[in-house]
């Protein structure tokens, strides 16, 4: 599945799952920074994810750029 996350204004530079410090597949846009959780362990109680950002604001194009 996916999760969204809103509210990020900073580019996001890298994702990794907390434990196993693999790299969480995300793709950031203007309604948010969507993580792809299918190689997030199932059976684990609560999945972390580690968020590395930029210090500068994210430039990601207006919402109409990404309609096609």
């Amino acid at each position: 599945g996916l999760l969204l996350v809103r509210g990020v204004t900073r580019k996001v530079l890298s994702a990794v799952n907390y434990l196993t410090r693999k790299p969480v597949p995300f793709t950031q846009m203007p309604e948010g920074v969507f993580f792809n959780m299918k190689d997030m362990p199932q059976d684990a109680y609560d999945n972390v994810i580690e968020v590395k950002l930029s210090d500068a604001p994210a430039k990601l194009p207006n919402r109409s750029k990404w309609i096609m």
